[in-house]
Parts: structure tokens; sequence; C-alpha cells
């Protein structure tokens, strides 16, 4: 693997994306490494062709499934926290992947309708109708 600037750079094959740093996240560009130089990489993607400079870029791996959905987690849990007062910073990652590790999942909104759908004249039967919506298990 090439660095350049302590970060990741594509080899010839591999599959990435890039961006440049100032741009938005939603920015990223995918690409397959056709050529790596020093300074210049040649990537192709949906029958075009990229000439992306090394040290004006930011390049990453593209993530697996599990990996986005880890990512969407922890922003979404994160946001939640920060919002609640809970976390100073939504990008406490360490203590944000403690909670997900632990089984975090985030809880069903709990609306009238689904209340209604859920009624059951037994309490016991009920709370478990309510809590396993709640925890997804449930639509």
């Amino acid at each position: 693997m090439t660095k350049s600037n302590n970060e990741w750079v594509p080899e010839v094959g591999d599959e990435f994306e890039f961006k440049q740093p100032q741009q938005d996240s939603l920015m990223w560009k995918q690409s397959v490494a056709r050529y790596v130089g020093d300074n210049l990489i040649i990537g192709y993607h949906e029958d075009l062709e990229w000439a992306i400079s090394i040290g004006c870029n930011i390049f990453r791996q593209i993530k697996t499934e599990a990996e986005k959905r880890r990512e969407f987690l922890r922003v979404d849990l994160g946001n939640s926290l920060s919002m609640a007062g809970f976390i100073g910073s939504h990008t406490d990652d360490a203590r944000l992947d403690k909670l997900i590790d632990s089984g975090w999942i985030k809880p069903k909104p709990l609306t009238d309708d689904v209340i209604s759908k859920l009624h059951h004249p037994n309490s016991k039967v009920f709370a478990a109708r309510i809590e396993s919506y709640v925890h997804g298990e449930l639509d």
C-alpha cells in the first residue's frame, strides 16, 4: 500500500472512493485504480476515466454493508445522545462504539396507531408486544 500524507492510497486493481478534503462528505466518487504513480492515480468507473492527484484528494476503501450500517448507527446514536445532553460531542467514537457493541438498537417510535394495533386485554401480553415493537422485533 502506498502512503501519502499518512493516508491510504489504493493500489492497481483496488476499488476505492475519493474526494477533495474541502468537499462535503456526500461528494465521494467511486473508482477502480488502473494506474498508480507517485503523484497521480488513473481510475475508472462507469466508462469514465479519472486523473486523480494524490496530493489533492482523500482516498478510502469502499465500505462493506456492515461498515455502512455501523457508521449509520454511530452517527444516529451520537446525534440522539448529543441532543439529549448525554454526550458532549457526537464524535466520541470510542463511547459510541462501546454502546453499539453492547447491543444498542434504536427504539422505534411509539405512536397512538401502534398502541391501538398492539392492544391486548391482558396487560402482560400488551406490555410484551410494546417491548417487542420498540426493540424492532415486530412491525
